[in-house]
């Protein structure tokens, strides 16, 4: 029991540790960059993005850069607050995240389209790509903003094509504990095996990748970037998932792909309505492993 004691007191003070290093630890706001549309995949380590950047005409331009935090609510507090308000007042924020609902309540952007509260897949506890990639074409057809940010919710778990696939909550995404023990809860215990979980995470990126090509070939957007929030640690210095202010590679290397998107009317979005849907944020963020 002691010994238990002793080790839950160490492994709280090296995670305060290292929340602390990582808070402090400068990282690139998006918006510092020049682009016309940037697209966000939540999750995706740099080197997952490496295994399937030859697949894809629109990855060939793969560089990195180093996020500004390693969770996403984090990622997004800090780019706000170091954004100016014209900038953001002239930018689309398209976003299948949930936690735009605890960073942005005084909402800061031109347009913001909170696209998880209307098409939430219940079963499989997350939003799937193409509502969003929908609702992007949508205003980028209709809209006349100077910029449009689009955030897609894979690679982040739930892992949409795998049998081990758990539906997550809203709970899960909360801004400390996780609710539902998630995929990567069940690595880190052994139930699930390494190689596994990595094909069934590249898998995950693809399925939203490919939803990509199709949101490239119908929107217009000269200077395209494709990127990520934050990456996930996969038992690198005893991390697994993505914790808040963690400072390691895995967690904070991620993509920066320069590309171009050019609009040939060849998808028709599907119009979404608002729903009566009473789930709470709390089990939509708990779904995906957070509370």
């Amino acid at each position: 029991m002691n010994s238990l004691i002793s080790n839950r007191y160490i492994q709280t003070a090296y995670r305060k540790l290292l929340h602390q290093i990582g808070d402090r630890q400068a990282g690139t706001n998006v918006f510092s960059r020049d682009w016309d549309c940037c697209i966000v995949l939540d999750a995706c380590r740099y080197d997952l993005m490496e295994t399937v950047a030859s697949d894809y005409e629109s990855l060939q331009n793969l560089d990195s850069i180093w996020s500004v935090d390693s969770k996403t609510h984090a990622w997004l507090e800090k780019t706000v607050k170091g954004t100016s308000a014209e900038t953001l007042e002239r930018t689309a924020y398209v976003t299948g995240n949930p936690f735009s609902d605890y960073v942005l309540d005084d909402n800061p952007f031109g347009t913001l389209d909170e696209v998880w509260r209307y098409a939430w897949d219940d079963d499989l506890g997350t939003v799937r790509p193409r509502p969003i990639t929908d609702r992007a074409i949508r205003i980028g057809r209709t809209s006349d903003f100077d910029r449009l940010l689009i955030h897609y919710m894979q690679p982040h778990v739930p892992f949409l094509d795998w049998e081990e696939r758990q539906p997550l909550q809203m709970g899960n995404f909360g801004a400390e504990k996780q609710a539902v023990r998630d995929t990567w809860g069940r690595f880190r215990d052994g139930e699930v095996e390494e190689e596994d979980v990595w094909r069934a995470y590249r898998r995950n990126l693809k399925i939203a990748l490919d939803d990509i090509e199709l949101l490239l070939n119908n929107l217009d957007a000269t200077e395209t970037i494709i990127t990520s929030d934050h990456g996930n640690g996969m038992g690198e210095w005893g991390i697994y998932g993505h914790p808040l202010h963690m400072p390691f590679e895995p967690l904070r290397k991620v993509p920066w792909i320069q590309t171009t998107a050019r609009d040939q009317q060849t998808h028709t979005p599907e119009e979404y309505e608002a729903t009566t849907d009473e789930t709470s944020i709390e089990d939509r963020l708990a779904a995906l492993g957070y509370k």
